[in-house]
């Protein structure tokens, strides 16, 4: 109602505008997901392969952006299926994380909890360089799937056509080598992503990351409670090369 207001609108108008928009926002989602039902029981009738863009929607849904990977994808034998025409809203993110952060994390957990439980689902994965969130939620991605077959494309602006060509070709022929397989792919570790209760006492110490200077006032407000803190010193080239062991390379470096 006050941006209506700044616009020279009543208060009135933009909050009929306001609900307009949520009902046609909420219809168009419901209208996707009403596709996607009949676009999957068309690939189980015809026994196809459906490959779910796990993006997101600016980015999947834009050919410019993504170098046309739905088409591509399609021109190869595969069903193309957006993160958007499955039903997210079905799955229950917090059986397999009770610590999602980012809103496209609930969706790429949703979407690779269906697509890993589907034998003719595959997920791609499609990302940004230097995407930070992602470096981490690839992670859960991965874990999710299992054994079964996970495409990543990494796309900026230096990504060569030929190259992400290539990279789609081999794994389709991957996903269709798996799905005439015999083998069951490995499923994944329902605690992996749980946190275990810790008792908070004084013969602990909690160590804290050293990302800011709040983590000294951080320390010190669990040290009133009675609970042993300490800063980490900064990071430095020799803690960089044990810490790559066990990272992507991708994460976010404070």
């Amino acid at each position: 109602a006050d941006c209506a207001v700044q616009m020279g609108f009543s208060r009135r108008r933009g909050r009929r505008a306001a609900i307009a928009g949520i009902k046609a926002q909420r219809e168009f989602e419901a209208a996707e997901v009403e596709l996607g039902e009949r676009l999957l029981q068309k690939i189980h009738d015809n026994n196809q392969l459906g490959v779910v863009i796990l993006a997101r929607s600016y980015m999947s849904q834009d050919s410019g952006a993504n170098l046309g990977i739905a088409e591509k994808l399609a021109q190869l034998g595969v069903v193309p299926i957006p993160l958007s025409f499955l039903p997210l809203d079905s799955v229950n993110v917090y059986e397999y994380s009770d610590r999602p952060y980012w809103f496209y994390e609930s969706k790429h957990i949703a979407g690779s909890a269906i697509t890993e439980r589907d034998p003719s689902l595959y997920g791609l994965l499609l990302t940004n360089f230097g995407c930070g969130p992602n470096s981490f939620i690839i992670n859960i991605v991965e874990d999710i799937m299992g054994g079964k077959p996970l495409g990543q494309l990494e796309i900026d602006e230096h990504a060569a056509e030929a190259g992400i060509v290539t990279r789609i070709e081999a794994f389709v022929d991957t996903i269709k080598a798996f799905a005439r397989s015999t083998g069951q792919a490995k499923g994944w570790d329902k605690s992996a992503y749980r946190s275990a209760p810790v008792a908070l006492t004084s013969e602990k110490t909690i160590l804290i990351p050293s990302m800011a200077a709040g983590a000294e006032a951080f320390a010190a407000a669990m040290e009133a409670f009675g609970v042993r803190a300490s800063v980490l010193p900064p990071s430095n080239e020799q803690s960089l090369i044990y810490s790559n062991k066990v990272t992507r390379g991708t994460e976010c470096l404070p």
